[in-house]
């Protein structure tokens, strides 16, 4: 009976270690931006912690923005930085609930290209 006992903890703390360091992004590859897809459709890219938990924060926030030429209706997408807003953000808390995926921001892409040069001028 013992031994069962013990290996019953051992599986559920072995299943809580696993669980606790899976649900995580990884952060250690990539550019260290995550691009997080909320229910809304919105998609904002930032550094991100505390996933896993009750409250993740964003910080050092980006999203896209949409502008449409009015004469020829072409569309482009503009990368823009958090932070001008009236009230000034400096970090985004997400609701958890609202998340469906995450996804690292690859070193080189052009997410991360634009990032830094976003970050270059100085915006």
């Amino acid at each position: 009976m013992t031994k069962r006992l013990i290996l019953l903890v051992l599986l559920v703390l072995a299943a809580g270690t696993f669980y606790f360091f899976a649900a995580r992004p990884d952060t250690a590859t990539g550019s260290g931006y995550h691009a997080v897809f909320l229910e809304n459709n919105l998609v904002v890219i930032g550094q991100l912690s505390g996933y896993g938990g009750r409250h993740p924060v964003l910080k050092d926030v980006f999203y896209v923005r949409q502008n449409v030429n009015p004469e020829t209706k072409a569309v482009a997408n503009v990368l823009v930085r958090r932070g001008g807003e009236w009230h000034g953000p400096d970090r985004m808390v997400i609701n958890p609930d609202h998340i469906l995926f995450i996804e690292p921001v690859a070193k080189g892409s052009r997410v991360d290209q634009l990032i830094q040069e976003v970050k270059s001028k100085g915006q």
